[in-house]
């Protein structure tokens, strides 16, 4: 099919489309450093065939419909930020650019939900919002010129991550075009169909992101920000471990290295004059007859005066590694903020920094990204590297990358987007080149190098910038055998393989077979034999299994795989012939990591014992009465529940890492890595699906210490509406929410029991906030409920904004989860293969 007919059967379906010269050039590409090169460069380029604008979600699925029909590559695209090669077109591809996608409006105004069509800007959403006095939160360095649909597929983080999350925390639900041409709609507050995170984060592999609602927060008043210099890199480091994880919650926590702390404060006009002059030459300003040729010229020497600066570097920076933290809110919640943060540090070790260097770096904290272009004219490529690792495996990974990355190149590191267990390690590095052929192969050799080393350590390719074509190799490398199984998600959205070819991975498709049912017979003998008589048990509708290892596992469900037999991990309420997997068995702790917080743990194990172990090490789950819990992982990720008293819940933002056996036996694997980093989540084929897809047999799960300050609180309320009123107020305030949070009845009164975890100051703060809600009979500070209530054990989950109906209903108790939805539990008769547990308050 030629263009021109190929365009006039994409107008007929209304779509705007174009295959000018100009317009081809200008799409196809994203900000890649070798695409970036050459573009600069004016070589040769691969144009797209066409391109076209829809702006509605029909109009994608029908251009979605006729892609697969007539075989034509489709590559979805926004703002072309991205710095990975997930937007590269080729001759025959259609680019799908969705920036007439523009639309924002409100689906909920008091609860501040709103929702926008993957087009608009950052900037356009965020003055959207500000005319409400409200703020969105995700403010990656890009904001300005970047796009939902672009932040969803690679798993966005912004500047204030260490406070809202990264853009799947603020994300509710998302529509989304398959390469069918079939509308899902998926969100993440409906335990049975949480696919959302299989979506997030498959750079339009799998489809395309069309819309998605999100929470907007609090237009705060002001940010305050202070910097500390401290001695060495270790103890910046220590320090920001220890902020992140007595529960503080500052908007901006970032650390530099030595060399980078210089850079980042170099523009003060009373940094020292050769320092200043010798910098702005790294960076490429332009400084007297040099001009633009500097930069070149000076990298050209990077071996040698990279040792200079590491010889005489404690000379040049007295006062060490940078600190930047800040907090968001009014000027009393502040200064206790940074009360809490001067309690955890080691003030020997510190010193401040003059607030006017730290106002300067905020207002210039982008600008050697847009810089990028200057320094390919001047004959130089730079590029940044961000990946991610827990606590115990920082220092060893910035220390290899570094030296690996020096050899060949100016590199300087700072260390952002912290969380309890991790962070990410953010590596710039800029290195002449004479020709696009040097230019390319020194960059892929740079790449190479670096990602290797990850791999070798256990640590994340990627944290927020995603894999593309970039580091498609190596993810490929990373993911294993996980790669069957994406494999299969890939021809259940996309079996024709037109989606974003090339990206990510290369998928092939799949042969779809029918695996009949057969007859129990030597099945039986042969789960008899394997597991032990002893641990194999014929029920009336139903075989039970107990196996005592993962390669019992793997054999129990490839044998009912090649049988076409149904597998469960729990009872199933119908009575049909199906086989129970029964974890009860792996039930043991198989490592502890202090440091990052941290249990790998196998999933057959109670709360209560997993709990009693772990307070022997002085750390808890932090669940709040777990004596009488006798919940095992396993049902609680088959169930996705979140059982009353559990601080977080036990929901995907609690797991930071898994292993599982797919149901033909195959493993499914996800190393500890903090946050998701990239590619798409396959836990989303776990939790909920009563081991429909996959059984876990052993989790990476976050932990708390044991010391750390805990706050309860008891009110009482004489109407539903003021209970509401009262979730409200502390759930919009990112410094207010509580880890736990249940209301239950007491004659005609509510009675909401929040539970606070972290710092004793700001847990103190918290208390003194909910103190002063008006509406609120306050009771009393207490640290245990006392009495207990029979509930079903699988509560009905339900969005949040829906339990102001639900109050007015008869309950047994309600659980808010922090994750956008809360939990219901009704006294109701016990059902076959309903397990029933006595909750004590």
């Amino acid at each position: 099919m030629d263009n021109s007919i190929l365009i006039e059967n994409l107008r007929k379906l209304g779509i705007s489309c174009s295959d000018s010269p100009w317009d081809l050039a200008a799409e196809g590409r994203d900000n890649w450093v070798p695409t970036t090169v050459l573009r600069t460069l004016n070589s040769n380029g691969v144009n797209p065939a066409v391109v076209c604008w829809p702006e509605n979600t029909l109009q994608v699925a029908s251009l979605a419909r006729f892609a697969m029909e007539n075989k034509r590559v489709l590559i979805p695209s926004g703002a072309y930020t991205s710095l990975t090669g997930s937007v590269q077109s080729t001759s025959d591809a259609i680019i799908v650019n969705m920036r007439r996608m523009k639309k924002i409006w409100f689906t909920d105004k008091k609860n501040r939900f709103f929702r926008v069509q993957a087009g608009v800007y950052g900037s356009e959403i965020e003055n959207f919002l500000r005319k409400d006095n409200l703020s969105f939160g995700h403010m990656p360095s890009s904001f300005e010129f970047s796009t939902p649909g672009g932040w969803l597929s690679t798993g966005s983080a912004g500047l204030f991550s260490s406070r809202f999350g990264k853009v799947q925390n603020l994300c509710r639900s998302i529509k989304f075009v398959s390469g069918t041409g079939e509308i899902f709609d998926f969100n993440n507050y409906n335990c049975e169909s949480d696919y959302m995170s299989l979506i997030l984060g498959s750079e339009g592999t799998f489809g395309i992101i069309t819309e998605a609602e999100f929470e907007a927060h609090a237009s705060d008043s002001s940010m305050e920000i202070r910097g500390i210099h401290f001695q060495t890199l270790e103890d910046g480091l220590v320090a920001m471990k220890k902020i992140i994880q007595s529960g503080l919650k500052p908007s901006i926590l970032r650390l530099y290295d030595p060399f980078t702390s210089l850079l980042a404060l170099s523009s003060s006009e009373s940094e020292d004059n050769f320092i200043r002059r010798f910098l702005s030459l790294i960076r490429g300003a332009p400084l007297g007859w040099l001009g633009h040729k500097s930069l070149p010229v000076i990298l050209k020497g990077h071996t040698f005066i990279r040792k200079t600066m590491d010889q005489y570097m404690p000379a040049l920076s007295k006062k060490g590694c940078l600190m930047i933290i800040g907090f968001h809110g009014s000027e009393e919640s502040d200064l206790i903020s940074f009360a809490a943060v001067e309690s955890v540090l080691d003030r020997k070790k510190i010193t401040k920094v003059e607030l006017k260097k730290v106002q300067n770096w905020y207002q210039n904290r982008n600008s050697l990204a847009f810089k990028r272009n200057h320094a390919f004219n001047s004959g130089v490529f730079t590029d940044t590297m961000e990946i991610s690792a827990t606590w115990n495996r920082i220092p060893e990974i910035y220390r290899n990358i570094k030296s690996l990355l020096s050899t060949q190149a100016f590199t300087g590191v700072h260390f952002s987007h912290a969380w309890p267990e991790g962070a990410c390690i953010y590596f710039t590095f800029a290195r002449e080149f004479s020709n696009i052929e040097q230019a390319n192969k020194t960059h892929k050799e740079l790449w190479a190098s670096a990602m290797k080393e990850v791999i070798r350590l256990s640590g994340g390719i990627s944290h927020h910038h995603g894999v593309g074509r970039l580091k498609k190799e190596f993810y490929t490398r990373d993911v294993g055998d996980n790669l069957s199984i994406l494999s299969i998600v890939k021809n259940y959205f996309d079996p024709a393989g037109i989606m974003n070819k090339g990206n990510l991975i290369d998928f092939k498709p799949i042969a779809r077979s029918e695996n009949s049912k057969k007859e129990m017979g030597d099945s039986w003998m042969y789960f008899r034999d394997l597991v032990g008589r002893e641990n194999c048990f014929e029920r009336d509708n139903y075989i039970e299994l107990k196996p005592s290892s993962v390669i019992e596992v793997s054999r129990i469900l490839r044998e009912c795989f090649n049988n076409g037999y149904k597998v469960h991990v729990l009872p199933p309420s119908e009575k049909k012939e199906t086989i129970i997997v029964n974890p009860e068995k792996l039930n043991k702790i198989l490592y502890i990591d202090k440091e990052s917080l941290i249990v790998h743990v196998q999933t057959g194990i109670t709360i209560q014992n997993l709990e009693e172990s772990l307070q022997r090490e002085s750390l808890t789950l932090g669940v709040i009465s777990p004596s009488e819990n006798n919940l095992s992982l396993h049902e609680i990720f088959g169930y996705n529940i979140d059982f009353p008293g559990f601080i977080n819940g036990f929901h995907g933002n609690r797991i930071t890492g898994f292993n599982a056996i797919c149901w033909n036996g195959n493993m499914i694997s996800s190393k500890s890595v903090p946050s998701k980093s990239h590619g798409p989540d396959l836990w989303g084929l776990i939790a909920g699906k009563n081991g429909k897809y996959a059984l876990v047999t052993d989790v990476h799960l976050k932990v708390y210490p044991l010391e750390i300050s805990k706050r309860a609180v008891q009110l009482s309320f004489y109407n539903g509406n003021d209970v509401v009123d009262f979730i409200s107020y502390i759930y919009k305030n990112p410094d207010m929410s509580p880890h736990a949070c249940i209301i239950y009845r007491e004659g005609s009164n509510y009675v909401c029991y929040c539970y606070f975890l972290g710092n004793s100051i700001i847990t103190g703060l918290q208390v003194q906030n909910i103190h002063s809600f008006p509406s609120a009979w306050f009771e009393t500070d207490c640290t245990n409920f006392s009495g207990s209530f029979q509930c079903q054990l699988y509560p009905e989950v339900k969005p949040l904004n829906e339990l102001r109906v639900e109050l007015e209903e008869n309950f047994e108790l309600i659980s808010i989860s922090r994750c956008g939805k809360f939990s219901i539990y009704k006294n109701k008769k016990k059902q076959e293969g309903t397990y029933l547990r006595e909750f004590q308050k």
